[in-house]
């Protein structure tokens, strides 16, 4: 099967005026860039073989930096300072996935809703395009200080409850939506994949607030208990706690149906390991093969195995559908690397800690 063309990379001026295109200066060789999840373009890096010491204006650090299949812009950061190498400079450069790494947070109205802050660094020249984030879905226990985090940090925390993720895509356009699930890519592997476990954890003690507090008594705590027999049957017994105390009053059953859920969602084996694909090993769902020079994090993908079984456990199964959660390309080898989104329900106490922030009372954004 036919490979797309060669990627070719062009610099700008930060206004985006100068382009200059870095293959009439040298020749780019081990080009590498990445895709995130969240975030956006993430990383890229690559020697320009020149002659060494030769200085030009379109490896100058603060440079914006494209990634062009053909036509099409497919990657953009800004350039870091070059290192010498001896056919060369070494370049690397910092995606638009990453610029909010370099705005702080600050809203007048006290993080009141998911937005204000983003647009307010946009309007200072944060290069997103930013359609608005919905307090819809957002959940935050204490609003931040003005000024105490940046704008990278503000989505990760009102994201954190686990249902949400973000993601800068093209034309730097700004996306927060729930964790994709709809299969949309197919990954064929030709060996054998090992899953990554997290613990057969098959039995769950809730602590949760019985009573509450009252001007004759203070409040009571209690234990729910809920277990996964069918783990248990095939791998024993394993035993984990969860602190629910925080999420004020709830009934024995809302505890226990609570414990339920999350033992039930959670997966103790789980693909986290990236898989490495050459063209015509990743799909569309109709079977045709995609421009792995294109591809961005966010897809959500069906692992085919040619090889391997799936492991032991009886209930809850391995996953092999997953969101990716980062795709880094090789230009020289046309070959990526697919890492599945590192999620939630693949370690226990994570997943645990996220449910509980979503049961608590949610004050901002969203109130």
């Amino acid at each position: 099967m036919q490979r797309p063309g060669a990627v070719q990379l062009a610099s700008f001026a930060p206004d985006l005026t100068d382009k200059r295109w870095l293959g009439r200066v040298g020749n780019v060789a081990g080009l590498t860039y990445a895709d995130a999840m969240p975030g956006g373009n993430d990383t890229l890096s690559c020697t320009l073989q020149m002659q060494p010491g030769q200085a030009d204006v379109s490896i100058e650090p603060g440079r914006i930096l494209r990634a062009y299949q053909g036509t099409r812009w497919i990657w953009e950061g800004w350039l870091d300072s070059p290192k010498g190498d001896p056919q060369g400079w070494k370049l690397t450069a910092k995606g638009a996935g990453t610029y909010g790494d370099n705005y702080v947070g600050i809203d007048a109205g006290g993080f009141a809703h998911a937005d204000t802050c983003v647009a307010a660094a946009v309007g200072r020249g944060l290069r997103w395009i930013d359609p608005g984030i919905s307090d819809t879905g957002m959940f935050l226990t204490q609003p931040p200080d003005n000024g105490s985090l940046y704008i990278t940090d503000w989505l990760n925390q009102i994201t954190s409850g686990g249902a949400y993720t973000w993601h800068v895509g093209p034309w730097n356009t700004l996306e927060v939506f729930p964790i994709p699930s709809t299969v949309t890519r197919l990954l064929v592997a030709a060996t054998p994949a090992a899953p990554t476990l997290g613990g057969y954890y098959d039995a769950l003690y809730a602590y949760y607030q019985a009573t509450a507090d009252s001007s004759s008594a203070a409040a009571t705590h209690a234990i729910a208990e809920t277990e996964n027999d069918l783990n248990i049957a095939k791998h024993g017994r394993l035993e984990a706690t969860w602190d629910l105390s925080s999420a004020g009053q709830m009934s024995s059953g809302d505890a226990t149906a609570a414990a339920a859920a999350v033992l039930s969602r959670y997966i103790a084996a789980s693909f986290s390991e990236p898989f490495t694909v050459s063209y015509g090993q990743y799909l569309t769902t109709g079977g045709t093969p995609v421009d792995l020079s294109c591809e961005r994090a966010g897809e959500v993908v069906r692992l085919l195995l040619t090889d391997g079984g799936y492991g032991g456990n009886v209930a809850p199964a391995i996953s092999i559908t997953f969101p990716v959660g980062k795709v880094e390309y090789d230009d020289d080898h046309s070959a990526a690397q697919v890492t599945p989104f590192a999620n939630i329900r693949a370690d226990l106490k994570s997943m645990l800690s996220a449910v509980a922030t979503i049961l608590q009372p949610k004050t901002t954004p969203g109130g």
